[in-house]
């Protein structure tokens, strides 16, 4: 399985294989961003939604700023 996926990785050129990383990167902000959205539901009334939020915020910052 591993041989299978390095085969297809050198295989590649490289604009591909960032373009794959970046859709991958995509993908992964958008499950945070629902993570998110599903948290804030879930600790509205929570003592820790204050530090959830700034968790969150740090990460919405680190994408924005890649």
């Amino acid at each position: 399985m591993f041989n299978d996926i390095y085969n297809f990785v050198q295989g590649l050129n490289k604009k591909t294989v960032f373009l794959i990383l970046d859709i991958n990167f995509f993908l992964t902000l958008l499950l945070l961003q629902n993570v998110h959205v599903h948290l804030h539901g879930c600790i509205a009334d929570s003592k820790y939604e204050d530090t959830y939020h700034k968790i969150f915020e740090a990460f919405h910052l680190a994408f924005a700023s890649t």
